[in-house]
């Protein structure tokens, strides 16, 4: 009986066992509480619960070195025999509820070399792990549902092969694009596109978008403009009579590449593409998507005003995390919370800037989404460096380092440098300053020209100029003065660019001891500011 009952693995259902063994239920209890428990001490009762009109006795082995080794003594036919029947049995009992036990279910079918049935439950047992965002626990399960596909999955069904394959690909693909394995990803969804039917059309744009979003994280922009247009040529021209599922797909495709142009600072053709897209958005849109929508508002004020925030910009901010709340989808709430945060942050309300980033953070931390956390603790960074909190700062930059790592966020790597180079500057650390600022300069200077993270280039350009100065290197810090003021970079407060504009021309007039005056008022004032 125990044998029987070690195929259910370390906990088992008495009643499960009982039809497994063909022995009365009651007699069953009776042997397991009165014998097996209390005389030989080898299982403990763990209680009861009740399934559709159904008692369910659950027990459990005391070690389970004792569980194991029954399970050993069973011969290859004895096992998948029993796995069978043991599945079979919990199904009937669960009924309706199955879904509940499908990654027991998954291991019972695998074992009894049931390929259907343990690739159906495999499937939704990975589907249930990342609605809980326990990615490490969905990616293994999709995994163990392609290799018994490979394996096991009978000739005379390749349809379905290649579909529950390509639903395999994606959900792989969609947890490794969260985890920061981009190329994995791009393999996984490249892979899928090879199994779909030619006619699902908005399957095929699905997976080219999810394919350019992973060359748009790694900073391939052509290739990622390249793949978004497949995605959109795929759904051929826009018509009303198409499905609500068709405009939902055009409008996500539309979308991401209004964030292509973004970091590319592409204005005209972020303006063009919201313009195009606003009218499916109002009319199709579902919460998540008028989110992103104004999400992309707040991305072209971002690029036109360089940065100096207005209340339109956190008006679309407070817009989209309404929409997001109203989704319950916390990939777009997170992003929601985060693009508010970082609104504030440089209208200059940090308090409520670093509320919603670290509300986002948490939300990217539960999801597993690594770029997501890199963005947050990047700006949460910053944050703390405008507020002057050098030990913040200085213990917030490895974890920085360690997340975009993880996510290949080049830029991000580039602004922990840039805030080493603040941190050493604020000690008096001339020499680790400048090396500092220097690799946060040659960083950034791995992205494609016109990235948003030019605007960020003061945080290492404000240092640099320092140590400059104080090593009297005054051509340099002009140098780096003029780089401040360029037009891809984040607009300086009046105050500021006007001092630091006098200490240029004072030096083009000749006139070096003026200019060091010049220079030390800007680092004086960048201090005060935040900026230094």
């Amino acid at each position: 009986m125990l044998v029987t009952a070690s195929v259910e693995g370390e906990e088992f259902v008495a009643e499960v066992v009982a039809r497994l063994h063909g022995t009365n239920e009651l007699e069953m209890i009776r042997l397991l509480s009165a014998d097996l428990e209390k005389h030989h001490n080898l299982v403990s009762a763990q209680g009861i619960q009740r399934m559709n009109g159904q008692r369910l006795s659950l027990y459990r082995f005391r070690h389970v070195l004792f569980q194991k080794y029954l399970y050993n003594s069973l011969d290859e036919i004895e096992r998948a025999y029993l796995h069978e029947e043991a599945g079979t049995v919990l199904e009937k009992l669960y009924c309706e509820r199955v879904d509940e036990i499908a990654v027991h279910l998954a291991r019972h079918f695998r074992e009894a070399g049931i390929a259907e049935k343990a690739v159906d439950y495999l499937i939704k047992t990975a589907k249930q792990a990342r609605q809980v965002y326990a990615n490490a626990e969905a990616l293994a399960h999709y995994q163990q549902a392609l290799a018994l596909i490979k394996q096991a999955w009978p000739k005379s069904k390749p349809e379905q092969r290649q579909e529950l394959t390509a639903q395999i690909l994606e959900g792989l693909g969609d947890l490794q694009t969260t985890t920061g394995q981009h190329e994995e990803a791009r393999i996984a969804f490249q892979e899928a596109l090879e199994q779909i039917p030619q006619h699902d059309i908005i399957w095929q744009s699905r997976l080219y978008r999810k394919m350019g979003k992973t060359f748009e994280v790694q900073r391939r922009f052509d290739e990622a403009l390249q793949t978004y247009k497949l995605a959109e040529s795929v759904l051929g021209p826009e018509q009303e009579q198409h499905s609500g599922d068709w405009w939902h797909e055009w409008i996500e495709a539309q979308t991401e590449r209004i964030w292509m142009h973004y970091w590319q600072a592409q204005l005209s053709e972020m303006n063009e593409l919201a313009e195009k897209v606003r009218p499916a958005v109002e009319q199709y849109g579902n919460p998540a998507q008028r989110a992103r929508f104004f999400t992309s508002l707040t991305l072209m004020g971002y690029r036109r005003s360089r940065y100096v925030i207005s209340d339109e910009i956190i008006a679309h901010s407070r817009a989209a995390l309404s929409a997001s709340r109203e989704s319950k989808n916390l990939n777009s709430l997170g992003m929601s919370h985060f693009l508010l945060g970082f609104s504030l942050l440089w209208r200059g309300d940090l308090d409520e800037a670093e509320e919603q980033i670290q509300e986002s953070l948490k939300l990217a931390e539960r999801t597993g989404d690594v770029v997501l956390q890199s963005r947050c603790l990047t700006y949460l960074t910053v944050l703390y460096r405008k507020r002057g909190e050098v030990e913040k700062v200085r213990q917030n930059i490895p974890r920085c380092e360690t997340v975009a790592s993880t996510g290949q966020m080049i830029e991000y790597l580039g602004t922990a440098k840039a805030n080493r180079a603040w941190v050493a500057w604020r000690e008096g650390n001339l020499s680790e300053a400048e090396t500092n600022g220097q690799a946060a300069l040659e960083a950034w200077q791995q992205l494609p020209a016109g990235h948003a993270s030019a605007a960020m280039h003061w945080a290492a350009l404000w240092p640099l100029i320092g140590v400059s100065v104080a090593k009297n290197q005054i051509s340099k810090a002009i140098d780096y003065a003029r780089a401040l003021l360029e037009p891809s970079r984040q607009r300086l407060p009046e105050a500021l660019t006007a001092i630091v504009e006098k200490a240029i021309h004072t030096w083009e007039g000749g006139d070096s001891n003026e200019t060091r005056t010049n220079l030390n008022q800007a680092l004086e004032l960048a201090q005060k500011m935040g900026y230094l």
